[in-house]
């Protein structure tokens, strides 16, 4: 019994420290991790319509270590694929993580640092990852929500404005086939012949 308590209390640990999200829009593709994504076409009507097109997800929000204290950060991927002759690119300038919901506080935030190619190169796909910190009060499971705003320039000039809202991810109805069962910071039983049972309700 005390095995089993600990296992509960370690999990209610993780589930406090980390929390998912999935896009709450056009969630027909999913990032390299398996990540529930948006996925959007980029159109540039100069260049005769479709041109590529753009998947937007998030990793969730969970404690990173600083130099001062552990902080709460926040990721978004973004992955350009380009079909056309003209370069694609994520236009950094103006990406934002906004409306970010920490009880009635709303907030926009510019990324603290980025990793990967911003640009990608006629026939090629490209990944972008964005990392953004509300600050060093709220814990990952205060994130009730927030926006992706971004913009995808074609041979440098707009050819896509894009919201993606973003809603916190619940395990909670997904007993079979759960995306992330092995992913990071989940705890789960497998049985090894297409039965699974989850303890994890991180939301």
């Amino acid at each position: 019994m005390r095995a089993l308590w600990l296992s509960l209390l370690l999990l209610s640990c993780a589930c406090s420290n980390h929390r998912y999200f999935v896009p709450r829009e056009n969630t027909n593709g999913s990032g390299p991790g398996g990540y529930p994504a948006a996925v959007y076409r980029i159109d540039a009507g100069v260049l005769g319509g479709a041109v590529g097109e753009v998947r937007v997800w998030s990793e969730g929000a969970h404690f990173v270590d600083t130099e001062d204290d552990e902080v709460v950060e926040l990721h978004l991927g973004f992955e350009i694929e380009n079909t056309s002759t003209v370069p694609l690119a994520l236009d950094l300038v103006t990406l934002r993580c906004a409306d970010v919901a920490i009880g009635r506080t709303r907030l926009e935030l510019e990324p603290v640092r980025t990793e990967g190619v911003a640009d990608a190169a006629p026939g090629t796909t490209t990944r972008v990852d964005a990392f953004f910190r509300p600050g060093r009060e709220p814990w990952p499971q205060d994130i009730d929500g927030f926006a992706a705003h971004f913009r995808i320039l074609a041979g440098g000039q707009p050819a896509l404005t894009q919201v993606t809202p973003f809603a916190p991810y619940s395990s909670r109805h997904y007993w079979y086939g759960d995306p992330w069962l092995w992913g990071p910071g989940y705890w789960g039983y497998g049985m090894g012949f297409g039965f699974s049972y989850s303890w994890h309700d991180c939301h």
